[in-house]
């Protein structure tokens, strides 16, 4: 193939290569360099002609158009598809938005209907709407409006059926709020941006009008009426147009036609942010600059921008700030440190001042070791003094962490502090901070404690479902060697081991051992927990009847040894409205609560988890009276109060999002119980790792929402996953992978792959047989799927 000049190369690229002039030049063989300058200038000069023609074609008719768009203002009483429009609600760039109600008889139903300016229509065309649409239809995020259906009208206007929000505009609602709940409710609207981003949608135009927040407080992003795939950005016509849209929040370069990016919506979320709060401090004020600065020096993407958010909310250190300083402030101005830290530590200081001073035989060493614990004591308490920090508290978490580095510092420490590092090392463990504990625990050879050590161990790798490592712990214990109140510990925990591997007889075997020691020397408090640990095995066994009975034996211990308003007494009341919650007697169960939570908020902190953990208890027992309208704001209470004080790592926190998961699913919001599942599964990761029960189980409660949502496939991603993280802690035949295994048989029978399903669900069979007996409700269930599967099977063998 060969060419004479410019020209004739050029005309033969119109006549093969219409669409894409370069690429084909560049498949051209043997043409010289020069030639190929030539032909590429005459490209260039051909597409800016042709944009040139296009935008003035655009301007001609958009004079024509515009009284077609001034008509869309007068549509109220017409019909679209099944909607009758009622009331304009609002017009912009795009088009006009008019509040519509259902009129076929079927459903009461409103949404909200956007009609696309005609002009508007010019500047792309309906097959690019339409498959916009179909991008954005693909968003499943509960702080994103949904789109229904997009379709013409008999007059060719192109409209879409979209969730309606009735709430105020995110300016509105944020008016004389202050910084704190606004900041939660933008960490939302990051959340749900950043969701588009990662399904390759940039929203395109950000803006307070853009963002509304609804009766329940929740925020809802709309108008993605300009937003731009990631993977198709070359049309100029919508360049054009967004050109001209809301340049008080369109960054530069969105201003300047140039390709978007997801860091085109951290600029505008950054000057939505600057709008909405009211006098922003100095580490707000640096995040919004950040965010709104040159493209290269932005935040990357609006997760990080999210994150620095919450650090600051969390009085955590943010990013963009790594002095030592500024880190050591953050360090110390935290959460409020609990009463009961401050009481150990204080009981453990005048334990070995007491102690060192009743030796009088080594009078002289024990004073250097007084005046060291005492140091040490000094040290940490000047640590918890508000008025050293600017009125700001610290952490009971930071408060461990900073004194178990001032315990390391000096090599011999811990042997001459024994005491005191057993104690800290449980209160590691209390605040959640195991492997710290762990660490910790491992530096202790003291004979005289390392019984206590070794329980402590056991007790942290129970917590963490590593129960092979509690076992091993536990055979290392000399029994006898035990106090009373250990040997009930060692007992207690002996017992949770084998209810963990499914051994429901060992384990009320040894926690009947740990109630008679406890008995016998008059240590009533473990009994309470020894009884409620009992209760859970009869839940777990699917035995209401014995787990109601050994409630109300429980409440009756508790009326003889403690004062009504006392935690034991609270706590037995508690299992007793588990049990009456089990037994669906769930009117009983909410008068005990509201009983506990009158006494509880005389007693504990506005935000304390125990009041949090009451909330979550009375929210999921009026979700199985299906009273959803009072659940869902009893859990979203309770999740906000376990958050501002904890942020998202605790157990509460977790369970909250799950009562909350299981509300929405009752009613078939699947959308939104899988967020909330997803929260849950976050925070029990944050917890106790990817590998433990509570983290299964809310993988195990998202791949059962994904299922009933109809989405088998994503379900069977999740719940193999699961599967295969609980066969390295449970035999394949056992309860726990048993729960998993029925989970994933139900998916693949909707996806109709019989064998493999039939394999899961006879293992799942045998699991519940084995634990919970024939006659429970999980194993007939079980068995019901299964003939479902061998059915099938047997119907194709016979094809």
């Amino acid at each position: 193939m060969t060419f004479n000049d410019a020209l004739s190369v050029f005309d033969y690229l119109l006549t093969h290569s219409p669409d894409d002039l370069t690429t084909g030049l560049e498949r051209i063989p043997n043409i010289s360099s020069t030639l190929k300058k030539e032909v590429s200038a005459l490209i260039a000069a051909h597409k800016q002609n042709a944009e040139q023609t296009l935008f003035s074609s655009i301007i001609a008719n958009r004079v024509n158009s515009l009284d077609s768009d001034k008509n869309l203002l007068s549509l109220a009483g017409e019909q679209i598809q099944h909607f009758k429009l009622i009331s304009l609600l609002g017009s912009g760039g795009m088009g006009v938005v008019y509040l519509a109600e259902r009129c076929d008889g079927q459903l009461e139903q409103q949404v909200a209907i956007k009609i696309i300016d005609p002009s508007v229509a010019l500047l792309t065309s309906k097959e690019l709407a339409f498959k916009e649409a179909q991008h954005l239809a693909r968003l499943n995020h509960p702080n994103i409006a949904k789109i229904y259906d997009i379709g013409t009208t008999e007059s060719d206007l192109i409209y879409l059926i979209i969730e309606y929000i009735e709430g105020e505009s995110l300016q509105v609602f944020c008016t004389d709020r202050p910084t704190k709940e606004v900041l939660t409710l933008f960490t939302k609207v990051c959340d749900a941006v950043n969701y588009s981003h990662q399904n390759q949608i940039i929203h395109g135009d950000l803006k307070p009008e853009n963002i509304l927040v609804d009766k329940l407080g929740e925020p809802k992003l709309v108008d993605f009426g300009v937003a731009h795939t990631l993977s198709e950005q070359s049309d100029a016509t919508y360049s054009a147009y967004i050109n001209g849209l809301s340049r008080d929040y369109a960054s530069p370069e969105q201003l300047a036609g140039e390709t978007l990016t997801t860091q085109s919506d951290v600029y505008s979320l950054g000057k939505v942010l600057e709008q909405i709060i009211k006098s922003p401090g100095q580490e707000v004020q640096s995040m919004i600059n950040h965010a709104c600065a040159e493209k290269d020096e932005r935040y990357a993407n609006t997760m990080l921008f999210s994150q620095d958010i919450e650090r600051y909310l969390n009085v955590q250190p943010i990013s963009l700030n790594n002095s030592r300083v500024y880190r050591s402030k953050k360090f110390i101005r935290r959460n409020p440190i609990t009463t009961l830290l401050g009481a150990s530590f204080f009981i453990s200081l005048v334990t070995f001042s007491t102690v060192l001073w009743q030796k009088n035989t080594q009078l002289l060493k024990e004073q250097a070791t007084s005046e060291q614990v005492a140091n040490f004591m000094v040290d940490v308490f000047e640590s918890a003094d508000p008025a050293a920090y600017d009125g700001h508290e610290v952490s009971a978490q930071d408060l461990l962490l900073s004194a178990k580095q001032r315990l390391l510092k000096d090599k011999d420490a811990i042997a001459y502090q024994p005491k005191v590092a057993l104690y800290l090392a449980q209160s590691l463990s209390g605040v959640g901070e195991y492997s710290e504990a762990l660490a910790l625990t491992d530096l202790m050879t003291d004979n005289a404690y390392i019984n206590r050590v070794l329980l402590l161990q056991a007790e942290i790798y129970i917590t963490q479902s590593n129960i092979e490592s509690a076992k091993s712990v536990l055979q290392k214990i000399e029994l006898a060697s035990l106090s009373p109140k250990n040997q009930v510990s060692y007992y207690t925990s002996t017992g949770k081991t084998h209810y963990y591997s499914d051994e429901f007889k060992k384990a009320l075997i040894n926690l009947a051992k740990a109630e008679q020691v406890a008995t016998q020397h008059q240590l009533y408090s473990p009994v309470i927990e020894i009884k409620n640990s009992r209760t859970a095995i009869y839940q777990e066994q699917g035995k209401h009847s014995e787990q109601l009975e050994e409630a109300k034996l429980t409440l009756s211990f508790a009326k003889q040894h403690f004062a009504k308003d006392s935690a034991e007494h609270l706590s037995a009341l508690f299992t007793l409205q588990s049990a009456y919650s089990a037994n669906e007697e769930f009117d009983q169960a909410n008068a005990l609560l509201e009983d506990i939570y009158a006494v509880q908020i005389e007693i504990y902190p506005k935000d304390h988890p125990t009041l949090a953990l009451t909330l979550n208890e009375m929210g999921n027992n009026y979700s199985r009276l299906g009273e959803y309208q009072k659940a869902i704001p009893l859990h979203k209470q309770a999740i906000t109060m376990i958050k501002e004080r904890y942020g998202k790592k605790h157990i509460d926190y977790a369970y909250g999002h799950s009562y909350l998961g299981n509300a929405y699913g009752y009613q078939k919001q699947f959308d939104l119980a899988i967020a909330a599942y997803q929260e849950a599964l976050e925070s029990s990761t944050l917890l106790y790792g990817k590998k433990a029960t509570l983290t299964l189980s809310a993988a195990r409660n998202l791949g059962l929402s994904y299922s009933e949502k109809g989405e088998q496939n994503i379900a069977k991603e999740i719940l193999t996953d699961a599967l295969e993280k609980t066969l390295t802690l449970y035999p394949e035949v056992s309860y726990r992978t048993a729960l998993v295994k029925a989970a994933l048989g139900r998916a693949l029978l909707e996806l109709e792959q019989w064998e493999e399903a039939k394999f899961h669900l006879e293992h799942a069979a045998e699991g519940f047989r084995q634990s919970v007996g024939e006659d429970s409700i999980r194993y007939t269930r079980t068995l019901d799927k299964l003939a479902k599967a061998n059915s099938q099977l047997n119907k194709t063998s016979q094809m």
